[in-house]
């Protein structure tokens, strides 16, 4: 269970009908990813999953969440987040 408000957590999220993927930009190894379709309830995280097709979806996911916060000047881009991953 996550305390918001005491761990100052710097999420950002993105999602499509079959799949959502998490970022916590300030804790590293937190990142997750569901597969709504067969997990609608999300209690399994495949964000380390080794299947290349988990790991493709991923990678898109995260490529559309950066394209996305940097259309909208999202402040983690600004304040360098990810390492100036912002930039697609």
């Amino acid at each position: 269970m996550w305390n918001w408000h005491q761990n100052g957590a710097k999420l950002r999220s993105f999602r499509t009908p079959e799949w959502k993927l998490i970022r916590d930009f300030r804790h590293e190894g937190k990142d997750e990813l569901y597969d709504l379709k067969e997990d609608p309830n999300e209690h399994l995280n495949l964000i380390d999953s080794p299947d290349p097709a988990v790991q493709h979806i991923r990678e898109q996911l995260h490529e559309r969440l950066m394209a996305h916060m940097l259309a909208i000047d999202d402040p983690e881009c600004r304040e360098g987040g990810q390492g100036g991953q912002c930039s697609t």
